[in-house]
């Protein structure tokens, strides 16, 4: 099998109202971070560059995770990819972040209906992120 990765440049206003609503999700008081966030530690990538290894390296926890995306903004974004592992692929929009002077490789998406943001990457970047709003 063959995996076509596919990506595109989201538009300044596209990724602006997803920040938004990132932050309107994160800082609802109704905002519950056992129900409402999800951070994937998938055992796909290589060690080094996985969510578990970044996150031991950094020592952070959800909390810090949530922190850095609400920190998130237009300058860090990279690009956005269509979600490959499901059958009605949502978008999954990738930023870059330092953090304690590395960058870090950030893919989340926010599960339309449901107001749940799903982290699917927190860990080191394998190659050299572009930003193109910087």
């Amino acid at each position: 099998m063959i995996a076509i990765l596919l990506h595109c440049r989201s538009e300044r206003s596209t990724i602006r109202n997803l920040l938004k609503e990132t932050k309107d999700i994160l800082l609802s008081p109704d905002f519950n971070i056992d129900t409402d966030y999800v951070l994937i530690q998938s055992s796909k990538e290589d060690f080094e560059h996985s969510t578990s290894a970044t996150m031991i390296d950094l020592d952070f926890g959800d909390e810090d995770v949530i922190a850095t995306l609400l920190s998130l903004e237009l300058e860090d974004y990279s690009h956005t990819l269509i979600d490959r592992d499901n059958d009605e692929p949502p978008w999954l929009f990738v930023f870059g972040k330092e953090i304690q002077k590395k960058m870090v490789y950030i893919k989340y998406k926010i599960r339309e209906g449901k107001r749940i943001i799903i982290c699917v990457s927190f860990h080191y970047p394998k190659e050299q992120m572009e930003f193109p709003y910087k």
